[in-house]
Formats: structure tokens, sequence, C-alpha cells
């Protein structure tokens, strides 16, 4: 089995601008099953896109620390490098 996943975030310069921008579109992820009853994917395509991202959210947790914000560096541990299955 083989599905497409989109990765994109919206800016967040300022709260108001935000909501009037559209998201960013960062591309496919092109992921395939070996069986159906299993829960374990492969990444085919968009190995990069999800380091590139990775990066990100360990400097954000990274920059969350040095600023004394442990409960946005908790979040970015816990429900994005961690927390993805």
């Amino acid at each position: 089995t083989t599905c497409a996943t989109t990765v994109g975030y919206t800016t967040m310069r300022d709260s108001t601008a935000a909501v009037d921008d559209p998201p960013y579109f960062l591309g496919l992820l092109i992921l395939t099953q070996e069986r159906s009853n299993q829960a374990e994917k492969t990444v085919v395509d968009g190995q990069q896109r999800l380091v590139t991202l990775a990066l990100l959210a360990s400097a954000i947790r990274k920059s969350a620390l040095a600023r004394d914000k442990k409960l946005v560096a908790d979040s970015m541990r816990d429900l994005f490098l961690l927390g993805l299955d």
C-alpha cells in the first residue's frame, strides 16, 4: 500500500497576519506499508523534508530551553521529536 501525505505549516509572524496567510506547502511524503495489518510505514520520498523539520523542531526546543520556556520545549520534544510513530 502506498499513500501520500502533505506537510505544511502556517507562518506565525503576527497572529493577525497568520490568520490571513495561506498555509505553506512543503511537499509530499510518500509512504509504503508492507502489509495492511502492519502499523509501521517506510518513507519512500520526503526523507530530507522530515530531517529538516526534525532539525527545526530541535532548534526551537533548544531556543525555548535557553529562554526558560519549558512548556514549549517539552511540547516540541513530546509531540514532535518523540511523539511521532
